[in-house]
């Protein structure tokens, strides 16, 4: 009698066992098509184009190796002096990010500005130029 009671009982715990192995397959496929969804929705608005990430300020601003010529002819001074100029106006420049997008970093801002009055072409041609929207340029 104990012998089928043992048998029994393992039966039991074998198949308690295979229900919560379904609990947890049937766990596991719904957080994969949770994070599914989660991905789809990767851009909340929908309006906001993405900034692309390889722009002229992106690029040579950053570099030091390019020549100084370089840096003068695309905003009409010195690297030195555009930093002079960076820490003199850096508070003025300073923004915040806000909900639907981060803040523009003032050095950008600034080349921005300089850039606008060194060429002056229009202001979708410098956005491009500097992966940032028309608006922003203004």
């Amino acid at each position: 009698m104990q012998a089928r009671m043992a048998t029994l009982y393992g039966l039991h715990c074998v198949y308690r066992l295979h229900n919560l192995n379904i609990q947890l397959a049937l766990l596991e496929y719904e957080r994969t098509i949770r994070q599914r969804r989660q991905q789809r929705r990767y851009n909340p608005y929908h309006w906001r184009l993405p900034r692309p990430r390889g722009s002229w300020f992106e690029i040579h601003f950053n570099n030091r190796a390019i020549p100084p010529h370089y840096f003068k002819t695309q905003l009409r001074m010195d690297r030195d002096t555009f930093d002079v100029l960076l820490n003199v106006l850096h508070r003025s420049l300073l923004m915040q990010n806000t909900s639907l997008r981060d803040c523009i970093p003032p050095e950008k801002v600034l080349a921005l500005g300089l850039y606008r009055l060194a060429h002056g072409n229009s202001y979708s041609t410098i956005g491009a130029n500097f992966g940032v929207a028309k608006s922003t340029v203004i």
